[in-house]
């Protein structure tokens, strides 16, 4: 039985230390407060021109749906970052354009892990699209810090991070520019969790 977007969150951050409240706002407002920075990552506003410390957010860009998470973290916590995704199975359908889409995007493990799993092809290579996407944005308040004290740029994609499993412990890879822009930015692991909403893919990433 799939659970809710916001028991998926509450759940993934469970096994961890240090976080101090997590919800999810649902509707077309959903992050309409949020700041986003020249490489478009979110934050929270202060009262004047900075960043509110202490709050990691992401946004989901799947249309109709909107989903913002707020996650409220301790400076001693172990969470670094918090990405969410929606995915529909419509771009995933076993025809030329979703074919195409999977030969583009994903890699001969994630290939190999739908082609062995029980279920929906769409929603396979959805949840595969959506575990990537979740994990780019996991990366995104570690990043907006590593700006503000250095002066190498750092390059990677959705697409330079990798499904290992399906099991939670085992999370997303980071591959060429992804795995060194992590060890630079100091994270050494991205947990993935799944559920299914409004017919779509849900993923939430933890960077830790």
């Amino acid at each position: 039985m799939s659970i809710t977007p916001q028991q998926l969150l509450e759940s993934a951050l469970t096994r961890h230390r240090g976080v101090l409240s997590c919800d999810i706002v649902f509707g077309d407002d959903a992050g309409a407060s949020v700041g986003h920075d020249d490489r478009e990552a979110p934050f929270v506003p202060d009262d004047g021109d900075g960043e509110e410390p202490g709050f990691l957010i992401s946004i989901t860009d799947e249309d109709p749906e909107r989903l913002c998470a707020v996650v409220r973290v301790a400076e001693d916590s172990d969470v670094l970052g918090v990405g969410i995704d929606l995915a529909s199975t419509e771009d995933w359908t076993q025809d030329e354009r979703g074919e195409r889409f999977a030969e583009l995007l994903f890699t001969e493990h994630e290939k190999a892990l739908i082609s062995a799993a029980d279920g929906s092809v769409p929603l396979l290579r959805a949840k595969v699209f959506s575990a990537k996407e979740a994990a780019f944005k996991s990366t995104a308040t570690v990043l907006r810090r590593w700006y503000e004290s250095h002066d190498e740029e750092l390059y990677f994609e959705a697409r330079d991070f990798e499904l290992v499993s399906w099991s939670e412990s085992r999370g997303a890879g980071r591959r060429d520019r992804a795995a060194i822009s992590c060890a630079k930015l100091g994270i050494s692991r991205i947990e993935i969790s799944f559920t299914e909403y409004a017919d779509m893919a849900f993923c939430v990433a933890i960077a830790c």
